[in-house]
């Protein structure tokens, strides 16, 4: 395992590397000794992520090319995140845009998995899925407080986690900022990184939302609207996608083995 060099040269003062290399002029500004006590933060949490990797390889025997397993069954096979999710319920990150380690705007802490789509084969992480299927359409990020981030390096924190556990340690989730998730295509159910429980339950899934849309279609209650219609199963319909939808319901029953239309 090694450093990455701006988590150094922030945390040695190094001329050149101060946070506001990496934020926007902005009012009231980034307070510098702030910003590297946050860099002390995020490089503990990384230390703690980069172990869980790093026993994977281990157990692996230096293998590379073996893919992480899927924790307890979750969607995203990625050890460092799930570690953390286990601490913190969450995972903390820089906030802001153009995400850097020396974190001008702050920390959040957000649920994982979160707005994670498509998979990285150079990193052997395949996710199943989309958002949607584990129940998220929208990322909520919550501040993490200065207070909180200075008592990581406290005795009486280290106390409080050895007699009552994380639990009662945690970042507090009061206000936080909403973000919509962006709807992706959906995996194949034949996907072979899947556990046969999750390829049963998208399967399930699946199939309900085609019998949804044949049951539009064939009732013909898809209007010409932009307007979007959620019906008891809460899936979205758009009215000028009618044809689509269509077309898709045809391919369906092709494959069923039924070339004929409903009446709509």
């Amino acid at each position: 395992m090694s450093f990455h060099q701006d988590f150094l040269s922030i945390l040695r003062q190094e001329a050149g590397y101060n946070p506001q290399r990496w934020s926007r002029s902005w009012a009231p500004g980034t307070h510098e000794p702030s910003a590297r006590f946050r860099t002390r933060v995020l490089l503990a949490t990384t230390i703690v992520h980069e172990l869980a990797h790093c026993a994977w390889f281990i157990k692996c025997k230096g293998k590379k090319d073996l893919p992480e397993p899927y924790l307890r069954d979750r969607p995203v096979n990625e050890l460092g995140w799930e570690l953390e999710n286990l601490i913190w319920t969450g995972i903390i990150e820089a906030s802001g845009r153009g995400v850097h380690v020396s974190a001008p705007y702050g920390l959040h802490i957000e649920r994982f998995p979160g707005r994670w789509f498509g998979d990285d084969p150079d990193r052997y992480l395949y996710i199943r899925g989309a958002p949607e299927d584990w129940g998220v359409t929208w990322a909520t990020q919550y501040p993490v407080s200065m207070d909180w981030c200075r008592s990581l390096f406290t005795k009486e924190y280290w106390e409080k986690v050895s007699r009552y556990g994380f639990i009662q340690v945690r970042p507090r989730r009061l206000k936080g900022v909403r973000l919509q998730v962006t709807s992706y295509p959906r995996p194949e159910v034949g996907d072979d990184t899947m556990s046969p429980k999750s390829r049963t339950l998208l399967k399930y899934r699946e199939d309900r939302r085609i019998k949804a849309m044949k049951a539009g279609v064939k009732a013909d209650d898809i209007d010409s609207s932009d307007e979007e219609d959620v019906d008891a199963q809460s899936i979205v319909v758009r009215g000028k996608h009618k044809k689509e939808l269509e077309e898709e319901l045809r391919k369906q029953r092709e494959e069923d083995g039924d070339t004929e239309m409903p009446d709509a």
